[in-house]
């Protein structure tokens, strides 16, 4: 496969991008600039159709803001949660419908913590704020299906009566089921690196620690199972997620041979392809069959040419 520079969606510097021997690249006739630097901001991803960024990260009011694909910001979303002296964001997710789904955890001036889920749907007013007592359940990633629900992968705590990984929430922010239990998978510290994305037909799973990954069904069913063969043992994946056509790829950082590079995943053998090494691209999401990534403070999607 090759790439191609179809649009820069954001722009400010220059974009560096550093393809394999298989890759080309053709930058696009045309490019929308915008006053916006995404250096210092975080988490940053593209879901839905839209780019997110959290700005004042773990502060009194982090500020989630959403561009669309024109560069025009969308929205500015206030995470506000009573009472809380700071507030972190873990993971953000936008639906097709709109809908933007926020994970995440805060504190109080007595010290007293929360973990929460915020929904706000497309005109930005705040839907739902869900708390979840430390002691249950830790929501460290969350993402939007296909079907409009909303799904977190986190931690069970030592006081949960659920003590499955992935959580069920409609649109309102009513919890409808769960799905695979947390004995099932690595322990914590593997589970809280883990990364959680939404598919055309469900939802994806990868544990970088020892390269597993599931896929599940837009009702939880286990619909696969494999383990992905990482360049090595100590390889970082910063980046997961899934075109509109079913190919899935993630970002891979390793040492040993030291690269960046983004693959695309066989999903029957977990067999890794190198798509290109990526230096200076941060990948962040998928805009149809276009991946989507941050280089150089710049948003860029790439297509990929078969």
């Amino acid at each position: 496969m090759r790439w191609r520079i179809a649009a820069f969606l954001l722009t400010g510097f220059a974009c560096q991008l550093q393809a394999a021997s298989t890759a080309s690249l053709a930058k696009s006739e045309s490019s929308t600039e915008m006053d916006y630097d995404v250096a210092g901001k975080g988490p940053i991803g593209w879901s839905g159709g839209a780019l997110f960024a959290v700005e004042a990260q773990s502060s009194i009011l982090p500020v989630v803001r959403l561009f669309g694909r024109d560069g025009i910001q969308l929205a500015a979303l206030a995470v506000n949660i009573p009472d809380a002296r700071i507030v972190g964001v873990y993971s953000v997710a936008r639906g097709s419908n709109g809908l933007v789904a926020i994970a995440g955890g805060a504190g109080d001036f007595e010290g007293r913590t929360t973990e929460f889920i915020a929904l706000y749907p497309a005109d930005g007013s705040v839907r739902k704020v869900i708390p979840i007592p430390v002691d249950i359940y830790h929501p460290n990633a969350i993402a939007v299906a296909a079907d409009g629900s909303v799904w977190t992968a986190g931690i069970p705590q030592k006081n949960a009566s659920d003590h499955n990984v992935f959580w069920h929430f409609d649109s309102l922010g009513n919890k409808i089921g769960s799905a695979v239990s947390a004995t099932m998978l690595p322990g914590s510290l593997a589970l809280t690196s883990a990364l959680f994305a939404a598919s055309p037909q469900g939802l994806v799973w990868v544990c970088p620690r020892d390269g597993r990954y599931l896929e599940l069904s837009l009702d939880g069913d286990v619909t696969n199972d494999i383990t992905v063969k990482f360049p090595s043992t100590t390889s970082i994946v910063t980046g997961l997620t899934v075109t509109e056509d079913g190919q899935r790829f993630v970002q891979v950082q390793s040492k040993q041979p030291r690269q960046i590079a983004i693959y695309s995943i066989d999903k029957k053998s977990g067999d890794l392809a190198v798509l290109a090494n990526s230096p200076d691209f941060h990948l962040v999401g998928a805009d149809g069959n276009n991946l989507v990534g941050v280089t150089s403070r710049r948003i860029v999607s790439v297509s990929i040419v078969p």
